[in-house]
């Protein structure tokens, strides 16, 4: 995952990044810059859905 996917998946935002994704999104419209964004987000989104539904089968499963 790249710097900036990783800053936003991870909740790491700081001054560079919002400038990043400011000049990605506001002033450059970076097509392909944004797509690779796009796919980071969604998937993190999907390993996380993922990990919790691992977590919680193994949860069930203790019982």
């Amino acid at each position: 995952m790249g710097f900036v996917g990783e800053a936003v998946c991870d909740g790491g935002m700081d001054a560079k990044v919002l400038d990043i994704l400011e000049n990605c999104f506001e002033w450059n419209r970076d097509r392909k810059l944004i797509r690779k964004i796009r796919k980071e987000v969604e998937d993190f989104e999907r390993w996380t859905e993922m990990k919790a539904a691992e977590m919680l089968r193994a949860k069930r499963q203790q019982k």
